[in-house]
């Protein structure tokens, strides 16, 4: 079975405890994953600024994928539970 080409973009965030966006809109998008690369929590929200205790909980080592059961197209934003430069990184498949 052949699949189609899809355009991969990966990043990487250094998280604080101020949200701050880690995934632009992208009206392409058709997968994206979110890896908590801290030793603390991370939290996401979509479409607005992330909150400690809100939205979406990824802990420490694990991951968050985005895909067709829970598509959104919107931005993304993470916020750190606690400390500084925790890192959260990114692939998008678009």
């Amino acid at each position: 079975m052949a699949y189609p080409r899809r355009k991969a973009t990966h990043g990487t965030n250094s998280l604080t405890t101020a949200s701050a966006s880690v995934m632009a809109l992208n009206v392409e998008r058709k997968y994206a994953e979110f890896f908590n690369a801290s030793d603390v929590v991370i939290w996401l929200a979509i479409g607005i600024p992330a909150v400690v205790g809100a939205g979406i909980m990824v802990p420490a080592g694990a991951s968050y994928s985005v895909d067709d059961d829970n598509m959104t197209h919107a931005a993304v934003f993470g916020i750190a539970a606690s400390g500084a430069a925790k890192v959260l990184s990114t692939l998008e498949l678009s």
